[in-house]
């Protein structure tokens, strides 16, 4: 029908990495130069969920009318008013909050220091739903599970290290919540399922990774009323934000860091800019105009001359009593940093990926 050919028109996107490679001077032939974000199984057209407002549009326009069955799991017995919650919200994430659940599916656009944590988890526990919240990284699995803990919400989590599949409780008082690593679900499987269909809400931390095959994946096997993402940066530099709304829905609501810092809870940092005297030769360090991002920073993790300011710069600051973080591409720079330090008197560690989460964390 015409309805479903403008639906098929409107989820078939120019190919970001056909575009990136362009951009990179790289072949294209075998890239194909468009995506279908849809799914043609016989007579059936599948369409992400995040495209329920496209295919009401896309049905008014052809004058079609749509009968629904809604098949989303909703175990909701009452609404939890947000001062129950154990904490005062400020005034843009109850604002926040009111969006999410009002909207039912889409994201929230809000920068670092905003909240976003307190924003997602107050309206879960406002839904009454039992839920599930993704997450990519192992601390950010334990910031989820300590807030929800302090409010005493029933939470377990789901990770390489626990393997509690039963599903979520709804009944007897407050709802139950699972945090779980994105990549220990996806790798379980259809082991994961009856714990997935047993979810009223479904979060996504760091939102803009939704569009990624293994996010949207997990995310469509979650049948949860709620659907909702959380992200300081829905624009992804390699194109695939583009699917972001149609895998989660819509921005619903966001605030800018200018906002934040104007409403006296952020501060904006002081930048100070210094020349190291470090070079790059263009020759040796670029192809076909692009910078060879490993050689250049490795040769600048090499240079003797900007090693010495940066270790000069902390010593400075530490004799003056700051407290200093030092961000480093290289698991041995940040070891070789930390020796130097100490060998100066400073006490200095380095935190890689092999460091203690608890330890990391302090």
């Amino acid at each position: 029908s015409g309805m479903a050919d403008h639906l098929r028109g409107q989820l078939t996107v120019p190919n970001p990495e056909r575009q990136s490679a362009a951009r990179a001077g790289r072949p294209t032939g075998t890239i194909p130069a468009l995506v279908q974000v849809f799914k043609q199984e016989g007579d059936h057209l599948l369409v992400p969920r995040g495209a329920v407002s496209m295919v009401k549009q896309s049905a008014q326009a052809h004058g079609v009318d749509l009968s629904w069955s809604s098949s989303v799991v909703s175990r909701s017995v009452r609404r939890v008013p947000l001062c129950d919650l154990g904490l005062t919200l400020r005034d843009y994430q109850e604002e926040a909050v009111q969006a999410l659940v009002r909207g039912v599916q889409g994201y929230v656009k809000a920068p670092c220091g905003s909240g976003k944590t307190v924003i997602g988890a107050s309206a879960l526990a406002h839904t009454g739903e039992p839920g599930i919240v993704l997450v990519h990284t192992h601390d950010l699995l334990d910031q989820w599970v300590d807030l929800f803990r302090s409010w005493g919400v029933p939470v377990r989590s789901l990770s390489g290290k626990s393997r509690d599949l039963s599903p979520l409780r709804a009944q007897g008082g407050v709802p139950e919540v699972v945090v779980a690593t994105i990549q220990t679900v996806h790798r379980l499987d259809t082991e994961a399922d009856r714990l997935l269909q047993s979810a009223g809400v479904v979060i996504l931390d760091e939102a803009h990774l939704a569009p990624a095959g293994t996010f949207r994946e997990v995310l469509e096997r979650c049948p949860a009323r709620y659907r909702w993402g959380l992200t300081a940066t829905p624009h992804r530099e390699d194109g695939w934000g583009v699917l972001l709304p149609l895998v989660l829905g819509p921005e619903r609501w966001r605030i800018s860091m200018g906002t934040l810092v104007d409403l006296g809870f952020l501060l904006l940092p002081e930048v100070y800019s210094l020349e190291s005297m470090a070079r790059l030769d263009p020759a040796q360090f670029t192809r076909r105009g692009r910078v060879n991002m490993a050689r250049a920073v490795n040769h600048l993790c090499a240079h003797q001359g900007r090693t010495n300011l940066l270790l000069e710069v902390v010593t400075f600051l530490a004799q003056h009593g700051r407290t200093i973080l030092v961000l480093v591409p290289r698991v041995q720079y940040a070891q070789t940093l930390a020796g130097a330090l100490r060998s100066a008197g400073i006490s200095a560690m380095p935190v890689t990926g092999s460091t203690g989460s608890g330890l990391r964390s302090q």
